[in-house]
């Protein structure tokens, strides 16, 4: 999940609300991975998260604000504020060294109205035509980020569906990777996404159920 407002054991007690038998080793989130990359890199960052998931971020960490050589950047509807990006980019300009760490590219999310809302890629892209950096993203569309979950199922590409709402960042992205991909008409979805991607989907199907049912009868 390119989730970056929760943890993978938070993410899985909500799974297992919804009734899923879903094991924490069993979800991989870009803010796990944001945080062992800080981690690896002993970097001291300034965090741009939702609270809940800055308090898990600092959990085992002792972060240095004040001396900060990293910006880590999640979706945060609260802190992504032209104040908190200033500050941001100050931090970044400031050090030449210092990094920016961003969960996902996202063009767009779903919000609970129905609608769409602004991804939190605009604030990636704005940080770095500001300050002339690359952004490491951690997340989803990144060849790593599938990469990584693969090695932690155990599996290989061709052995490997990506089931998502979005059809770039999703399945697009694991198709590249010689993954199947599985479009979903629920979340972001929009008619026509199938006909406008770059690389169509190997199926696209209602919801999720719809997914599992297609997996089951063709692969």
């Amino acid at each position: 999940s390119n989730s970056s407002k929760e943890s993978s054991s938070s993410l899985a007690n909500k799974l297992r609300r919804m009734g899923l038998h879903v094991e924490s080793k069993g979800v991989y989130t870009a803010l796990e991975v944001a945080k062992r990359y800080v981690q690896e890199k002993e970097l001291h960052p300034r965090l741009f998260l939702q609270r809940q998931a800055k308090q898990w971020f600092e959990e085992g960490m002792e972060l240095q604000h004040v001396d900060a050589n990293a910006v880590v950047l999640g979706l945060d509807e609260e802190m992504l504020s032209y104040p908190s990006i200033n500050q941001a980019f100050r931090i970044l300009q400031r050090n030449p060294e210092a990094e920016l760490i961003a969960t996902s590219r996202s063009k767009y999310l779903k919000v609970e109205d129905g609608g769409l809302d602004v991804g939190l890629g605009a604030y990636v892209a704005a940080l770095e035509f500001s300050t002339g950096k690359t952004a490491h993203v951690v997340g989803k569309p990144e060849a790593s980020f599938f990469e990584q979950g693969m090695k932690m199922l155990g599996t290989l590409a061709e052995e490997t569906v990506v089931v998502g709402d979005d059809v770039h960042d999703d399945v697009n992205a694991g198709q590249h990777l010689g993954l199947c991909g599985l479009l979903v008409k629920t979340g972001k979805y929009r008619p026509g996404d199938e006909i406008n991607a770059a690389t169509p989907p190997d199926a696209t199907v209602q919801d999720f159920a719809a997914a599992v049912d297609w997996i089951l009868e063709d692969r």
